[in-house]
């Protein structure tokens, strides 16, 4: 059980790094260069990365 645990941390971490980029990418000149179609998608995906990673901490807090 330990080791599944440990799986799901490195998850959840290697995904808030994702959405820590991803948020300062949406946060940047870059991303208002691009078409509004791809900036929804990227606020779309960047709010189902937290909601994913919201159900990781509560996985992981279940193990505890």
């Amino acid at each position: 059980m330990e080791d599944f645990k440990k799986r799901l941390v490195v998850e959840r971490d290697e995904l808030d790094d994702k959405i820590a980029k991803l948020e300062a990418f949406i946060g940047s000149t870059r991303f208002e260069n691009l078409d509004e179609r791809n900036r929804k998608l990227l606020v779309a995906q960047c709010g189902v990365m937290r909601r994913y990673s919201t159900i990781l901490n509560v996985r992981i807090s279940i193990l505890l």
